[in-house]
């Protein structure tokens, strides 16, 4: 049996799913299992649902096991973080930034020349987003 905790601490996120790569066929080999904990939703992304537990202390600072109710293997990982790190409602990210910047300058495309690269693929979703709200007539 092995333990293991937050292997991510000291090692570079794109090493991680060779990490677990390893560790699987090492675990078959000596026909053996591992508990890994961590918070890393990179980690969490090469491994089944079936095989992960969070643990979660409530109100009353009891702890809590739950399984997921979604599938953890190839989630994009910002529904991973979202699901399993509870920041589902971030107090400031990057969209805030672009609301504020949007609201300055009034479209997507002036917001992304802003940056010296092309925006991906969430930010300019937002981006558009806002653009086409702000087209919408008001129900006033």
């Amino acid at each position: 049996m092995l333990l293991i905790d937050e292997p991510e601490t000291n090692l570079h996120p794109g090493l991680l799913s060779t990490f677990v790569a390893a560790l699987n066929e090492t675990l078959k080999e000596f026909d053996s299992y591992a508990v890994v904990a961590s918070h890393s939703p990179i980690l969490l992304q090469q491994v089944p649902s079936r095989y992960v537990r969070h643990f979660k202390r409530n109100n009353m600072d009891h702890p809590q096991v739950r399984i997921p109710n979604y599938e953890t293997f190839g989630e994009d990982l910002g529904e991973l973080t979202r699901h399993a790190l509870g920041l589902d409602d971030p107090e400031i990210d990057f969209t805030n930034v672009l609301d504020r910047l949007f609201n300055l300058h009034g479209s997507a495309k002036a917001v992304a020349d802003l940056f010296d690269h092309p925006l991906g693929i969430p930010a300019t979703a937002h981006l558009y987003g806002l653009e086409s709200d702000a087209q919408e007539p008001s129900d006033q």
